[in-house]
C-alpha cells in the first residue's frame, strides 16, 4: 500500500511540476501576486507593482495569457487588481468581463469607484465593457451614473427603466442619488404620485421607494422635499428613517458621512483618530460620533458598541444625542452608564471591557433584560429615528459643515 501511495504522490508531483514548467513566467507572476495578497497592505502592494515598469510588463503578459488561468484565478486576480482603479489594468478587466468565470471583477471595479480614487479615464474605459451586463447585474446598474452620467441618462431615462410600472425604477433612482446626479423633475413626479399610494390593503405607502425619490427631489425642490419628508415622519415615525437622507440632500450635504470618514480615518490608532476628530468643528464631531456609535449599537447592541473601539466615542455620542434631541436613546444610555459606577464607563477600551466582564449579572444580560421590559420608558421603542434627528441637526449646521466637503 505504501509503495502505491508513494508512486501516486510521485505521479502527482510530476504532474504538478509539469504544470508549473509549462509557463514559468506566468507562474512567477501568480506567485508574486499571492505573496502580495498575503501581506498587510496588499492593496498598496498591488498598486506599487502596477505602477512599476516590470509590473506593467507582467500585467500585459498576464492579460495576453488570461485563458491559461484556472477558473478560480480568472475570478480572483482581475478582481483584486481592478481595485486599484489603474488604467493599466483595464485590458485585464475587459478580458474578465467577457468571461463568465471572471465576473468577480465587477466587485473590484465597485471598490475602485466607491472606495478608491480611480485614475482619470478609468471610468470611461470600463464603461463600454460593463454595458452588456447592465440588465442582469445590479452592481453595474448602481455604478452606471457614476461611470458616465450622460450615457446613463441616455440609457436609463426611459419608461422601461424609470416609470411607476418598472421593476427597476427604485434601483435607477438609487444609482443616480449615489452618483449625485439630478434626475429630471418630469421623471420624478409620476413616481412621487404612485409610490405614496399603499402597496397593500390597510398599509401605508412604501417609504423605502418614496424616500429615495424624495432624496432625488431634494436636489431640485428642497423645500417641497423637506415638507414631504416631514409629513412621512409625522405620519409614521417608526419607519421614517427611509426619508432621513432627504434632509442632507436638501442642505447639499449628501456626501457628509463619507467625507467625515475620510477626514477622521477611523482605525485602531485611537490617538490619531482623536487628533483628527479634534480638528473638526463641534457639529462635525457630534455628527460623526452619533452616527458611528449608533450604527454599532443598532448592529449588535449597546454591549457590542461599548466593547469595541466605538465605545471610546461615548462621551461625544452622549453629548450628540442630547444636541439632536434623541431623548429615548439618551435615557437608555444614562441608565446603562449608571451600571458602571459613579465614574461611568472608562474611555479606555481595555478597562471598559474589564468593567463589563466584572459585572454580576453581565452587562450583556442586563441589556437583554432592559430590552425585554414591555413598558420600560428607556427601551428603544418606536420614536423618531436617530437618523432623522441627526440629519436634521446637520442641516441646521450646514454653514459649518458644508465647507468640510471641499477639504482635501
Amino acid at each position: 500500500m505504501m509503495t502505491i501511495c508513494c508512486a501516486l504522490l510521485g505521479l502527482i508531483g510530476s504532474v504538478s511540476l509539469l504544470q508549473a514548467s509549462e509557463d514559468p513566467r506566468l507562474d512567477g507572476i501568480l506567485h508574486a501576486f499571492d505573496q502580495r495578497e498575503a501581506r498587510n497592505g496588499a492593496q498598496e502592494a498591488h498598486e506599487e507593482w502596477i505602477a512599476s515598469e516590470a509590473g506593467k510588463a507582467d500585467l500585459t503578459y498576464l492579460t495576453e495569457h488570461y485563458d491559461q488561468l484556472t477558473l478560480q484565478r480568472r475570478d480572483e486576480v482581475p478582481m483584486e487588481l481592478a481595485r486599484s482603479g489603474a488604467l493599466a489594468v483595464v485590458p485585464l478587466i475587459k478580458k474578465a468581463l467577457a468571461d463568465s468565470a471572471g465576473q468577480g471583477v465587477v466587485t473590484g471595479i465597485y471598490f475602485a469607484i466607491r472606495l478608491n480614487k480611480p485614475e482619470p479615464g478609468f471610468n470611461k474605459e470600463v464603461m463600454a465593457a460593463l454595458l452588456p451586463l447592465l440588465e442582469k447585474n445590479g452592481t453595474v446598474l448602481e455604478l452606471f451614473p457614476t461611470l458616465d452620467p450622460e450615457m446613463a441618462k441616455a440609457t436609463l431615462l426611459t419608461d422601461a427603466w424609470i416609470s411607476p410600472d418598472s421593476t427597476r425604477a427604485r434601483e435607477v433612482v438609487i444609482a443616480f442619488n449615489q452618483a449625485g446626479v439630478a434626475l429630471p423633475i418630469e421623471r420624478l413626479r409620476p413616481l412621487l404620485a404612485a409610490w405614496k399610494k399603499p402597496t397593500d390593503a390597510g398599509k401605508k405607502w412604501d417609504l423605502r421607494r418614496y424616500g429615495e425619490v424624495l432624496v432625488a427631489l431634494a436636489r431640485l425642490e428642497s423645500t417641497e422635499a423637506i415638507a414631504k419628508a416631514d409629513e412621512c415622519v409625522a405620519s409614521d415615525p417608526a419607519q421614517s428613517d427611509s426619508v432621513a437622507d432627504v434632509y442632507l440632500a436638501a442642505a447639499g450635504l449628501g456626501t457628509l458621512s463619507d467625507k467625515l470618514g475620510d477626514l477622521i480615518n477611523w482605525s485602531n490608532d485611537q490617538i490619531k483618530v482623536e487628533r483628527n476628530l479634534s480638528k473638526l468643528p463641534k457639529p462635525a464631531q457630534l455628527y460623526f460620533a452619533v452616527g458611528y456609535f449608533d450604527a454599532d449599537w443598532m448592529n449588535g447592541g449597546l454591549s457590542q458598541a461599548l466593547s469595541n473601539t466605538t465605545g471610546n466615542l461615548l462621551p461625544l455620542a452622549r453629548e450628540g444625542y442630547k444636541e439632536i434631541g434623541d431623548e429615548v436613546a439618551l435615557q437608555y444610555l444614562e441608565r446603562a452608564c449608571a451600571t458602571f459606577g459613579p465614574d461611568g464607563p472608562s474611555t479606555d477600551r481595555g478597562k471598559r471591557n474589564d468593567q463589563m466582564e466584572q459585572m454580576k449579572p453581565s452587562f450583556y444580560d442586563r441589556e437583554k433584560a432592559w430590552d425585554n421590559e414591555p413598558d420600560s420608558e428607556i427601551s428603544r421603542k418606536p420614536h423618531v429615528p436617530t437618523a432623522v434627528l441627526l440629519n436634521r441637526y446637520a442641516a441646521r449646521h450646514a454653514d459649518v459643515l458644508k465647507p468640510l466637503l471641499s477639504k482635501p
